[in-house]
């Protein structure tokens, strides 16, 4: 047997037995040895804030005994991960996310749009609203499928990735909560939501606020927050999260379902403008049965909003099928790709076409001090944040 298997050996076999007289001499020895290590010159760098700490002798004596405890007994001075760390750590590593989102839309009405997500690497995303529209979402290859359930359609679109500048907007919820940092910038304590006990953490990036509801007991992730300070009313929440799951790829498949009926597929504009947008919302004033401008939603949603707007009679139908679809397509996008910093306002509802006086639309381009102001007879201003309206 080798000297330090015998030494091992010796230690499991060996009895700790404590003596007061014994601890301090051993102790007092330690420390000697460590003010000698100290009055030692040397040559190096300056004095470590380790040496400086350990001048202190009330500090050395708890520091020495506590190292002198983890040698004997073998224990790491290592913590246990905290239920905020462990699941941000989770996210980092996931594969696969599933949630519920929550969003306040940046339209007049505030609508609230609730939407199941489900991810999954590299790059693929399904969404379904509550009304079954579903879009599918292949980055890699630059594919999008939209299924339209009430008419049996689909729409296919493409975009270029390598204008892309990091990851698409579709994705920036993932995102956040990957770049969660290891430490939460403020704790705050016990709390329940819907009924189960949950312990709150709260960060701060840029300009968005992120508060992280986690079950200290489970460690699952039972519900995210995020507010935007300068764009008040795009608040979301995500919950129902499950992360690191099994998703059949079957439910990322661009392949039609069977029966359904294709409407023209869209190629996106890398160099999207604003102009895009002026464009869109010329067709929709011109679509109004009234003379007003009608509301608008994002994502699956509009396909659905147009079409209850026809059933209504609030959009004349021949105009809508003169529309070509590659414009709305692309003024949608404009506002789709508006980063939340932009604080994007649509409150053309109910506004005359034409009206020279009423903003329908304004956003902050990026780092820009003032807003692009869009008024009913679609001329554009630049105004200050102060002279908005209310």
């Amino acid at each position: 047997m080798r000297p330090t298997e015998k030494i091992k050996q010796r230690i499991k076999n060996t009895q700790i037995k404590t003596d007061p007289k014994v601890n301090q001499a051993v102790l007092n020895d330690l420390l000697d040895r460590l003010d000698a290590a100290q009055g030692t010159p040397v040559t190096g760098p300056e004095p470590t804030i380790w040496r400086t700490i350990m001048k202190n002798r009330t500090f050395k004596l708890s520091t020495a005994a506590t190292i002198l405890i983890a040698v004997m007994l073998g224990v790491q001075l290592v913590g246990t991960p905290s239920a905020y760390a462990q699941v941000v750590q989770g996210l980092r590593n996931a594969r696969t996310l599933a949630y519920t989102l929550i969003t306040s839309t940046n339209t007049e009405t505030g609508e609230t749009v609730k939407t199941d997500w489900l991810f999954k690497d590299p790059g693929l995303l399904r969404t379904t609203t509550a009304d079954g529209y579903i879009t599918i979402l292949n980055y890699p290859l630059g594919k999008q499928l939209s299924l339209v359930p009430p008419t049996q359609q689909y729409l296919t679109a493409e975009f270029d990735t390598t204008a892309q500048n990091g990851s698409p907007d579709q994705f920036a919820a993932i995102e956040s909560l990957r770049r969660l940092p290891e430490k939460a910038d403020e704790e705050l304590g016990a709390a329940r939501i819907n009924g189960i006990g949950v312990e709150g953490y709260r960060v701060f990036d840029e300009d968005v606020v992120t508060t992280i509801w986690i079950n200290p007991e489970s460690k699952e992730l039972v519900q995210v927050e995020q507010e935007y300070p300068s764009s008040p009313g795009m608040n979301s929440v995500m919950n129902n999260i499950s992360f690191d799951m099994e998703l059949d790829d079957a439910l990322f498949d661009l392949t039609p379902p069977e029966g359904y009926t294709p409407l023209k597929a869209f190629q996106a504009n890398s160099q999207n403008t604003e102009q895009n947008l002026v464009d869109f919302l010329r067709l929709w004033g011109e679509a109004s049965t009234n003379g007003i401008y009608q509301p608008i939603s994002m994502g699956p949603q509009f396909s659905k909003l147009v079409m209850d707007l026809i059933a209504e009679g609030k959009l004349n139908p021949e105009a809508m099928g003169k529309v070509d679809p590659q414009v709305m397509y692309n003024g949608m996008l404009f506002i789709a790709q508006l980063p939340p910093s932009s604080n994007w306002r649509y409150a053309g509802e109910n506004v005359d076409v034409g009206d020279a006086q009423t903003p329908i639309f304004w956003y902050r381009p990026v780092d820009s001090e003032t807003y692009r102001v869009i008024y009913g007879d679609l001329h554009i201003e630049d105004v200050l944040p102060a002279e908005l309206p209310k």
